[in-house]
């Protein structure tokens, strides 16, 4: 019970290690999107502002326009707006207009003029007296919607006036707060505003204020409405924010110009940004929407979790294993123990009894004697074999040790392979869907995961083997089998391993039948692994599968032209996790695995090589 709870907190530990590497994973995908995020809010509050400089360059320019020029006539500025092509090249502005002073006095001629030009219906609106008037002349491009504006007196109306008053006194661009264009129909009403550009007359200095207000000639200006404005910021970059503009620090649906998602409240990010354009501050407010939180990918945090828990069962189904495996030693040990004190016991009545026998019969002293003698050289068998069962019970801890170091090493080489791969493939998968080269790598770490995964599994398999044979389960099926059938067998089942090498690969049995004793099975899985190693160490030359008798004994040998053993580890060939080359993606325990059931099948097991040269491995099986 003690154990069970061992294992079981060992696998809570273990899982709660992964729990937390999740949520740290989680919380650094969270701060990564919110930095995302903040990044698209500053570049379109840095877009915005762009945008609205190169409206203000563009009424800048029509100023000079006017600077340049004696008169500019009204074909003259359409050209000069056309040329502009505002719907391409500054989407969102609905026109570029010119708004010229009319004094009183001069009011009647100024509408004369302009009617003279085919405009029979055009007057200055309203008609309320006042000191001066100003009239919208030109108005590019004269649309239907423009046209409404035709003649109207911006300077009558106290939002526009404010906005116009300010940049003539302060000879600057400046915007109006929000108003409804003269522009609007009944339908599809916008939030709108205005920018204007004072224009002095030339020649004229309007360093002071009163200057300014005396050398004023009008304003270029420009109509927009909100909605479009932004449609044109819109339509390429922000789709996934939620975006309100507000025209002033207040907060309100007086102030409101602009809302991308009206009546959406909740929403997982949110920022504040004040804006300066045109000498006016807006305040925007920044949302995500649901379709960009949908971006926020947690899968990557949750396959970390799953595969953590999956590798703390995996890891406690082990140490489970050798923990059974370790307690199999110790009970060993302990038998040997009691049947030691029980022959001790034995030994101590028989001492007693020959004691009696000598006072009472020593007549029989000399049977007595013999007797003794055979009971002395059982004790000493018996010790012997105490003996070498305390060695072996060494050896066990030893291999044990060894056995948990190498395993553990074995194990976490491909899982970490697996991780590392998978990982990566996750993080270019979005990039992957357009990305051509992208792909093609993509499928190179599916194969390297693909091939680390079947390491693993041969891994695991082979462990599971040698467990058996280390448990004494391996069960044998032992019976009368021709060698030259099996031999065949591995032949057939190894030859396409060589498919697109130049390596010759011959057969050569013997002419006749050679019958040994042993299990079919595992003998064609010793002859199997054989093959396969000659294979995987020989570049070039050939491998050669014979089979033949000598005096009392069947022989069969592979031999190979291949690199070859190192000297150094031919001692420790057949040890568990050796490996010929430390380049081998093998598990290091096929040789180990066939020696033990060699041994288990009273069949020598023998190797001769060259390094560089060529291994021969030879098995020798008694004859029928």
């Amino acid at each position: 019970m003690i154990k069970f709870f061992i294992h079981i907190s060992l696998f809570f530990v273990l899982a709660g290690m992964s729990y937390q590497y999740y949520q740290m994973m989680k919380e650094s995908i969270f701060l990564e999107f919110q930095a995302g995020f903040l990044l698209q809010t500053q570049e379109f509050k840095t877009h915005l502002q762009e945008r609205m400089l190169a409206y203000e360059s563009v009424l800048t320019g029509t100023t000079g326009l006017f600077q340049a020029s004696e008169f500019v006539e009204r074909v003259e500025f359409k050209r000069y707006v056309d040329a502009l092509k505002l719907d391409t090249m500054f989407p969102g502005i609905q026109g570029v207009g010119y708004s010229a002073v009319v004094l009183p006095q001069e009011k009647d001629t100024y509408i004369a003029k302009v009617r003279a030009e085919g405009f029979n219906s055009f007057v200055i609106y309203p008609a309320t007296p006042r000191d001066f008037y100003t009239a919208i002349t030109y108005l590019e491009p004269f649309t239907e919607r423009n046209q409404r504006a035709f003649g109207f007196d911006m300077f009558s109306e106290p939002i526009r006036r404010a906005a116009m008053q300010q940049a003539m006194d302060t000879s600057t661009t400046t915007i109006s707060k929000k108003v409804k264009l003269m522009q609007e129909k009944t339908s599809d009403v916008q939030a709108g505003f205005l920018m204007y550009v004072p224009l002095y007359k030339k020649n004229r200095i309007h360093e002071t204020l009163e200057q300014r207000r005396e050398h004023i000639q009008g304003w270029i200006y420009a109509p927009f409405r909100m909605n479009d404005l932004m449609r044109g910021l819109r339509d390429y970059e922000y789709k996934n924010l939620d975006i309100e503009i507000y025209d002033s620090e207040e907060v309100s649906d007086k102030s409101l110009l602009y809302d991308s998602f009206a009546g959406t409240n909740t929403s997982l990010l949110n920022t504040k940004m004040e804006v300066k354009i045109a000498g006016r501050s807006w305040s925007i407010f920044v949302k995500s929407t649901p379709a960009l939180e949908q971006k926020l990918d947690y899968s990557k945090a949750e396959l970390i979790l799953v595969f953590g828990i999956l590798f703390a069962m995996f890891l406690v189904y082990i140490i489970w294993q050798l923990v059974n495996f370790k307690e199999f030693a110790e009970e060993k040990t302990k038998k040997a123990n009691e049947e030691l004190k029980v022959y001790k016991k034995q030994l101590q009545i028989l001492n007693k009894t020959l004691e009696q026998q000598v006072e009472d019969k020593t007549q029989e002293l000399q049977k007595t004697n013999e007797l003794l003698e055979e009971h002395i050289v059982d004790l000493q068998s018996l010790n012997a074999k105490l003996t070498k069962a305390k060695e072996a019970a060494l050896q066990a801890a030893q291999a044990r040790s060894n056995f948990i170091s190498s395993i553990s090493h074995e194990l976490r080489t491909p899982l970490n392979a697996i991780i590392n791969f998978t990982d990566q493939v996750i993080e270019d998968f979005d990039e992957m869907l357009e990305d051509k080269e992208l792909q093609e790598d993509t499928k190179a770490f599916l194969g390297r995961v693909l091939i680390n995964s079947r390491h693993l599994l041969q891994l695991i398999n082979d462990l599971l083997e040698f467990t058996k044979i280390e448990a004494g389960k391996m069960d044998y099926c032992m019976e009368e089998n021709n060698v030259n059938t099996i031999a065949k067998m591995a032949y057939n089942n190894t030859y396409s391993l060589l498919n697109g090498t130049n390596i010759e690969f011959y057969f050569k049995p013997y002419e006749t039948e050679l019958i040994g004793f042993m299990d079919a099975r595992r003998f064609l899985q010793i002859l199997l692994n054989l093959l396969s190693n000659a294979i995987k160490f020989t570049d070039k030359g050939y491998i050669e599968l014979r089979t033949y008798p000598e005096a009392e004994y069947i022989i069969v040998e592979v031999e190979d032209t291949g690199k070859g053993i190192a000297l150094e580890k031919q001692k420790m060939i057949f040890e568990p996790f050796m490996q010929v080359n430390n380049t081998d993606n093998g598990t290091g325990l096929g040789l180990g695995l066939a020696k033990r059931m060699c041994e288990d099948m009273q069949i020598k097991i023998s190797f001769i090589s060259v390094e560089d040269k060529g291994t021969i491995f030879r098995l020798m099986l008694q004859k029928k």
